[in-house]
């Protein structure tokens, strides 16, 4: 039985998924691990979610913000260098999440912040009402499991409430959605806290809960290999994108609307009510769209194929722009 916590010096949220995993794949039964880590600014999805129904996907996009689907399931979280992220690694099937969050809530007492675990799996504290301090995600194999998180320390929270807004009110999605919350700093409940004495505290939590004298404190970037095949598998469209459940994304203006069917990131099918289009067969259009991908290229593509099939020049750019005006095509 080996208990240990690794620490990152990276702060890319691929990578740190990436090192994640590897820890997940190379405990052993009854080990007790902790994961450390922070990244620059990201959107985090969980496993079986839709970026459309859960971020403003346009703003993320145009401020390169990293758009990340992890492993575990839960909802949409954002990160910034005012995060720190927890993962507790188990060699048991049992992720341990009361142990979990009994060690966090005692590293937190250090500093006076008297939390608590939800059933939702948040942590939370009462500042001006109910606030949330943390959110857990899950991973569970035959026979080991993790348990990981945010703290927000010092966090942006008006770009974390600006990005988790979604301008697709009215679509839905067969995915998991978010639950939002009201949040709130640690910072703002004890000003001298930082990352560096935060981590102090959970590291220290952790080896006092399990008992363990032997303090073994790693960095992941010396003693791990970066798995290349699996980050370039968590960065790739076919996993952040394409794996996204089956949704209905709506674009509505005045009399002119569109449900758009969408299954893993591909159009399936299309409803269209357009006065702009009158007169022409809406059949012909819908079919041009079914088996697109949602990219600007392959609106690119149906705009081709709809100046082919007759439709004018004027109402093929109107058609277009609605489109583009869904905030939809990536």
């Amino acid at each position: 039985m080996q208990f240990k916590v690794f620490i990152s010096s990276s702060t890319d949220p691929f990578v740190n998924l990436t090192y994640e995993n590897s820890l997940l794949t190379m405990i052993q039964k009854d080990d007790a691990w902790l994961f450390l880590y922070k990244n620059t600014p990201s959107i985090v999805m969980g496993r079986f979610q839709n970026p459309w129904i859960e971020c403003d996907f346009k703003n993320i996009l145009e401020d390169r913000i990293h758009l990340v689907r992890r492993q575990s399931g839960g909802g949409t979280v954002y990160h910034d260098l005012g995060n720190l992220n927890f993962c507790f690694l188990h060699g048991t099937r049992d992720h341990k999440k009361d142990i979990n969050h009994k060690i966090i809530i005692n590293a937190l007492k250090h500093f006076q912040i008297d939390s608590f675990s939800t059933d939702r799996s948040d942590l939370k504290v009462n500042f001006d009402g109910l606030k949330k301090i943390s959110g857990s995600a899950f991973k569970q194999k035959k026979d080991k499991s993790f348990h990981h998180g945010t703290l927000l320390i010092d966090a942006n929270l008006g770009k974390l409430n600006n990005y988790l807004k979604s301008p697709h009110t009215g679509s839905v999605s067969k995915g998991t959605k978010s639950n939002p919350s009201k949040v709130v700093n640690l910072k703002s409940l004890n000003e001298n806290i930082c990352e560096e004495n935060l981590k102090e505290s959970i590291i220290k939590s952790f080896f006092t809960f399990y008992e363990d004298k032997t303090l073994a404190i790693e960095t992941v970037q010396e003693n791990i290999v970066l798995d290349e095949q699996y980050l370039k598998h968590l960065k790739s469209n076919s996993w952040v994108m394409d794996e996204t459940p089956y949704c209905e994304l709506v674009i509505e203006q005045a009399k002119n609307k569109v449900i758009i069917q969408a299954k893993k990131g591909t159009i399936i099918d299309v409803e269209l009510d357009l006065t702009f289009l009158d007169g022409f067969d809406l059949t012909l259009v819908s079919r041009t769209m079914e088996n697109k991908k949602l990219t600007k290229h392959s609106l690119d593509l149906i705009i081709s194929d709809l100046s082919s099939l007759g439709l004018d020049s004027s109402s093929v750019q109107k058609f277009k722009d609605f489109l583009n005006s869904g905030e939809i095509f990536y």
